[in-house]
């Protein structure tokens, strides 16, 4: 299967930012319900015109078994772990420092109109501390690791994260 495109500004996969409802419910109809299930979030401006796009992580609960891949700026969106993919977009342009970046969950790339979110943290410190390999149980310990990746990407039209 070929990836799915990341593509600031214009769209994620075949689903492009400007088209009518119309024009999302007919890709719809013609793709894998694999497909179709990703994109979680769809909203449209004042002239119903598509105008955001938020796209699930297909990996995110094991057992991870979907061949979907979405791709930014050809790197795997979701199995390249978020701080390593927020460094090399940050690299080509900031993210926003609020306290939810700080704090590792969201991250808004406002010049390109992206986001990345996770709804938890995990890093390679958390993961070797003495609490988490001595109070979570082997198979905790394997959930907890979905959180080294993000759980969605979004892509918006020009405006849209300056609105906050």
């Amino acid at each position: 299967m070929e990836p799915l495109e990341v593509i600031p500004m214009v769209g994620i996969g075949p689903f492009k930012l400007g088209m009518s409802k119309s024009e999302v419910e007919e890709i719809i109809e013609c793709i894998t319900p694999e497909i179709s299930q990703l994109y979680n979030q769809m909203e449209y401006d004042s002239e119903h015109k598509l105008y955001f796009i938020e796209v699930t992580n297909p990996h995110d609960y094991p057992p991870d078994e979907s061949d979907v891949v979405l791709t930014y700026d050809n790197i795997d969106v979701f199995r390249t772990k978020a701080d390593d993919l927020v460094k090399l977009i940050d690299s080509k342009t900031p993210y926003t420092r609020d306290i939810d970046a700080e704090l590792g969950f969201s991250f808004i790339f406002k010049d390109i109109q992206l986001a990345l979110w996770r709804p938890s943290v995990m890093t390679e410190e958390m993961m070797n501390s003495v609490e988490f390999l001595t109070e979570f149980t082997p198979e905790n310990q394997e959930l907890e690791k979905r959180f080294f990746y993000f759980r969605t990407v979004a892509v918006a039209a020009p405006g849209y994260f300056n609105r906050t």
